[in-house]
């Protein structure tokens, strides 16, 4: 399903609602499955990497709570990824969240490319207004 879907900014597709129905029948198992579904397709390629970017999709638009710590973990790995979507999609993940806990998690990352740092850096600065 991920492999096919198209992924637009603030649209839900059928992946993701079916995700949210896994969720909320077994979070464990829902959260061990995408996390290993993930893993099993961190490489480059095109199918693949329309799959991370699909997971990272789904998990954005999630409550940042309620997949805590997996999906934190996911977009910090997508973090280090050779595709520049996959990175991109990463921190598109904390800027969604929107919950300050990202900003000591994108401070702590070492981005390899200028544009990426940039784009944490402009949700570090969205996530700390009105400190």
């Amino acid at each position: 399903m991920l492999e096919n879907e198209e992924y637009e900014t603030g649209i839900s597709n059928n992946s993701e609602r079916y995700f949210e129905r896994l969720l909320k029948e077994n979070k464990l198992a829902a959260m061990n499955g995408i996390s290993v579904l993930f893993m099993n397709n961190y490489s480059v390629g095109g199918r693949k990497e329309n799959i991370l970017t699909g997971i990272l999709h789904i998990l954005s638009h999630l409550e940042y709570e309620s997949i805590y710590p997996q999906g934190q973990m996911i977009a910090i790995s997508a973090l280090s990824h050779a595709n520049r979507e996959v990175e991109e999609y990463g921190i598109k993940c904390f800027e969604d969240w929107g919950h300050r806990d990202g900003i000591e998690k994108l401070r702590a990352i070492k981005f390899n490319s200028d544009w990426l740092r940039e784009y944490a850096e402009e949700v570090i600065s969205e996530l700390s207004a009105g400190e």
